[in-house]
């Protein structure tokens, strides 16, 4: 039981009706605002811009919610919405938090998206050898001057080699398209200067037994853990040896204002072993069969939602430049990733023909 007041839990209830309500209402307008489509409601739209121009905090505060939602939500927000209360737009509050709960139709694959990256390389191999480069670094993707073609310039074991080509596809980040892609326009590269990232560390927990057998666990209590997740749940689950190893992956939200500390190593270290001892509050006894701790991911880059991304960036920060795709990559999901790369595909093979 929630160690809170009726009244609290009313607000809480409040606050989820609210936000279930608004999802229901607003997320056919957000839907087409991803998929780069006009929504037919304008009355909606208009709530839409509202929202997105303001921050979910002070969206909390204008509706009267107490201070232990506010709580929650900062507690909650930054690895599973998209970044604390004060730096994303109350529409992405609202929708994400609006979401909370609905699991229908989701789905989690042994080995995560990687499987799904290995045999996209096994398709690419078998129509022809060399046409995957591993190992190397983009440059430069520039236009040629007569428009009919693309240059891209790689670094491969610290060599330079450049290949021209119909079309790129640049499905890279957008920070870093705006410096490798040549020609693109100013405008684009101020939209895409705007935009904020959430730092989110990733750490694996490896147990020489058995500690959780449970799926996805969000820790919201006594940071720095906010994600718990047994790596091998998907295809082990309740039928594992109690004795068999274990890793467990645990992330973490660092706030904006800290970014710094991500480079001191020390500071890196006291996260992952305060992560340890909280662990072993959760689950009793389990730090005595901690092995170690890796660290995949000192911070992975999230695009935040942040007030204006959806209604004022996203629609020019992913405009091709010439004949190269800028792929809508800073996707919320995979259908949305995928539905993305069936467009650039399209439009790459249109470029092609």
């Amino acid at each position: 039981m929630i160690p809170f007041d009726e009244s609290v839990r009313q607000q809480f209830y409040r606050f989820r009706d609210t936000c279930t309500d608004m999802t229901e209402r607003l997320y056919p307008t957000v839907s087409a605002i991803l998929n780069n489509e006009n929504s037919s409601n304008r009355e909606f739209t208009q709530e839409v811009i509202e929202l997105d121009t303001m921050t979910f905090e002070d969206w909390l505060k204008r509706e009267s919610f107490g201070p232990e939602v506010l709580e929650w939500c900062d507690a909650f927000c930054p690895t599973d919405a998209s970044s604390y209360p004060r730096n994303m737009s109350a529409l992405a509050g609202t929708v994400w938090t609006g979401f909370a709960g609905d699991f229908d139709g989701q789905a989690t694959f042994p080995g995560g998206l990687a499987t799904m990256s290995e045999a996209l390389e096994a398709g690419v191999r078998a129509h022809g050898a060399n046409r995957i480069r591993n190992g190397t670094f983009v440059v430069s993707v520039v236009n040629t001057d007569d428009g009919r073609h693309v240059d891209v310039t790689y670094l491969l074991a610290g060599v330079p080699h450049t290949i021209r080509c119909k079309a790129c596809i640049f499905g890279g980040q957008k920070h870093i398209a705006s410096y490798v892609v040549q020609g693109m326009p100013e405008e684009q590269k101020h939209a895409i200067s705007r935009m904020q990232y959430n730092d989110i560390s990733v750490m694996n927990m490896c147990f020489n037994r058995r500690v959780y057998d449970g799926a996805l666990m969000t820790w919201m209590n006594n940071a720095p853990i906010n994600n718990i997740l047994s790596a091998d749940w998907v295809i082990n689950q309740g039928n594992a040896d109690p004795d068999s190893p274990q890793v467990l992956t645990c992330d973490w939200t660092n706030r904006p204002e800290l970014r710094a500390l991500l480079l001191d190593d020390a500071w890196v270290v006291e996260q992952c072993q305060a992560s340890a001892r909280r662990l072993d509050e959760i689950f009793p006894g389990c730090i005595d069969h901690l092995e170690e701790i890796r660290l995949p991911l000192r911070a992975h880059s999230w695009v935040t939602s942040s007030p204006g991304y959806l209604t004022e960036l996203l629609p020019g920060i992913s405009d091709d430049v010439g004949r190269v795709i800028i792929t809508r990559s800073d996707q919320p999901s995979f259908p949305r990733a995928y539905k993305a790369g069936v467009e650039n595909a399209s439009k790459a093979r249109d470029l092609m023909s």
